[in-house]
């Protein structure tokens, strides 16, 4: 097990132009002093890592550039080369991009997840794209359907397998999806655990196991006002 650490927040520098910085830990030697790793937004949020076993990290995050168009930006780490240089996933804007989640399993594998609209006034989606190293990303492609999604999370097993869950609403509802991609095979149908219920909020919580278990945990609010903790396993 690689026992590094990666740790990445916004430094508005006395208010100028936020920019994004990282600090590396090593065991025995501490905390690395913190570098820039991406600046000149007007706005920079909603960052994530991943690291695999070798101590690689993918961050990806949100940034708007003067009020345009958003989007979800990747900066990878190597404990040789250091940052390789800030690019967007998806090379093309969007109106908007959101909540960016990212996982990788030990061998460097990595897929990131976010909502995106093309336009004012259309329906937040879910896409996601897959990063090979030493070959970059595959095209993203959308997960969920014409329904507003709400939230989106991603997971990966030591085989390559990927779990996706995101929120979505079915009519009134707040109801958590998933999706399931084996590393030999394409996307399963897409499953939703309604239970004529609603989440309570937008988050899902969950873990995904080397040997490709998944459970996931959530709050939701029944007909009657209760609130109660749901919790599946999938696999």
């Amino acid at each position: 097990m690689n026992d590094d650490a990666l740790g990445v927040f916004v430094n508005h520098q006395g208010g100028t132009t936020p920019e994004l910085w990282a600090s590396r830990y090593v065991p025995g030697d501490g905390w690395d002093a913190s570098v820039p790793i991406a600046d000149g937004g007007s706005y920079i949020y909603s960052h994530r890592v991943a690291v695999d076993l070798a101590g690689n990290a993918m961050c990806v995050w949100n940034e708007t550039f003067d009020g345009g168009p958003s989007y979800v930006l990747w900066n990878r780490f190597t404990p040789d080369g250091g940052w390789e240089g800030v690019k967007p996933i998806q090379g093309v804007p969007a109106y908007e991009r959101s909540s960016p989640d990212v996982a990788a399993n030990a061998a460097g594998l990595t897929y990131a997840t976010w909502l995106e609209r093309t336009t004012l006034g259309h329906s937040s989606r879910a896409f996601v794209a897959r990063y090979v190293p030493g070959v970059g990303w595959d095209d993203a492609g959308v997960v969920s359907g014409a329904a507003p999604a709400l939230s989106a999370h991603v997971g990966v097993d030591a085989a390559g397998g990927v779990f996706l869950f995101w929120v979505e609403y079915v009519g009134s509802n707040k109801v958590l999806w998933r999706q399931r991609r084996l590393a030999d095979a394409g996307w399963s149908a897409a499953e939703s655990f309604d239970r004529g219920s609603t989440l309570f909020g937008d988050q899902v919580d969950f873990a995904v196991s080397p040997s490709g278990k998944a459970i996931a945990a959530w709050t939701e609010t029944t007909d009657a006002g209760q609130k109660r903790l749901a919790i599946s396993v999938c696999r």
